[in-house]
């Protein structure tokens, strides 16, 4: 598995891919915001205002993918910009496909957003999960 931080450029590239994570992810149970079936316009206007908001240095995104460059899940820190709240940064939607589930790419994004974090000077993490995911 190999992990990457995306750039604006990554999510205008990878936006099909992304929108098919989102798809399986919300159709096989995930509670991350959004109700089945995802897909089309809905996908495409939220990973149009993830990609400004890697623009405005407001978000950092990490995708997993395996070794033939398939995409297996993403992540997400999206860094508190208020002064009260520089020290801060919230997980939103860990996403891993179906058929990677279970190998730790999940646990590997959360690592890895866990460092991007402290990497960007937050030293507390929100998350916000229900039990059993």
């Amino acid at each position: 598995m190999r992990l990457k931080t995306l750039t604006a450029a990554d999510i205008e590239t990878l936006r099909p891919s992304l929108t098919a994570l989102l798809a399986d992810t919300v159709a096989n149970g995930a509670s991350i915001g959004f109700y089945p079936p995802v897909g089309g316009a809905d996908a495409d206007r939220y990973w149009r205002e993830v990609e400004q908001g890697i623009r405005d240095g407001k978000r950092v995104v990490i995708a997993a993918f395996d070794q033939r460059g398939v995409l297996l899940g993403s992540g997400q820190i999206a860094l508190e910009s208020r002064d009260n709240g520089l020290h801060r940064a919230e997980v939103q939607k860990v996403m891993v496909a179906l058929l990677a589930r279970r190998q730790g790419v999940g646990r590997a994004l959360m690592m890895a957003l866990e460092q991007s974090a402290r990497e960007a000077g937050r030293t507390l993490l929100v998350l916000d999960t229900r039990e059993g995911d």
